[in-house]
């Protein structure tokens, strides 16, 4: 008899451990606000490209958690209608974050808000307007204009092939996917303008004129910096040393 009495009374406290463990997780979740699931970031981009630097180099900058696809542009992935239906310039790099889909650099690297943003903004647009796509299809096909150039001679003929079956390709692609005919042919528009102006050499040089100048402003700038803060040891343009 008091054996089974004893037994029901372990049996009670059992029971009412459990109740208020339970009850002290209810008020938890009460207490705590309900986190939701960030959304996945995923860069499309091609880590030879200047622009999918950039963004790689603000990501890692911010610690950001950031899945990363390669879009080979030798390849001509970023010609493939999958692609071009997340950004119809068919250009690398490319930001999805949940439902937003973001393209172009200069949205893709902010600052607002630092001591430097007004220098930093002035750098930002500078950088921004060089034409590094012409520099690099321009030294390609026009070699003697670079120093000590280690670009194979077979290379100027096989990128003007290339660009001649890109232009074939894009027909082809606008042909085959009617829902991104237009962005195929504003696309090949693009190029053509383009690849006109990088196979001139007059146009090329009025370029790299323009690239020494904006050199000799960041050496300006680099110069001003050491003379703000004497004593540092290298220094980073409109950055706040460490």
């Amino acid at each position: 008899m008091a054996s089974e009495k004893s037994s029901e009374s372990q049996d009670e406290r059992c029971v009412l451990l459990k109740k208020c463990a339970v009850d002290e997780m209810k008020m938890q979740a009460c207490a705590e606000p309900r986190r939701e699931p960030k959304p996945k970031m995923t860069l499309y981009h091609w880590t030879q490209s200047f622009n999918s630097q950039k963004v790689r180099l603000a990501i890692a900058e911010k610690s950001l958690l950031c899945e990363e696809y390669d879009v080979s542009l030798p390849l001509s992935e970023h010609n493939e209608p999958w692609f071009m239906r997340l950004n119809p310039a068919g250009e690398v790099p490319v930001l999805v974050h949940g439902d937003q889909v973001i393209s172009g650099c200069p949205r893709l690297v902010p600052e607002e808000g630092s001591t430097y943003s007004h220098r930093v903004q002035h750098y930002r647009e500078l950088l921004d307007s060089l034409q590094m796509d012409a520099y690099t299809h321009g030294c390609i096909l026009h070699p003697e204009i670079t120093v000590d150039s280690h670009i194979p001679t077979y290379a100027t003929t096989r990128i003007r092939a290339q660009i001649g079956n890109t232009e074939s390709k894009l027909k082809q692609l606008a042909e085959e996917n009617p829902e991104l005919k237009d962005a195929y042919i504003a696309k090949q528009r693009r190029l053509k303008s383009k690849l006109f102006d990088h196979d001139n050499m007059k146009y090329l040089k009025k370029l790299l004129d323009e690239l020494e100048g904006v050199l000799d402003q960041v050496e300006t700038e680099l110069q001003r910096r050491a003379e703000e803060t004497p004593g540092s040891h290298g220094n980073h343009l409109v950055t706040k040393q460490p």
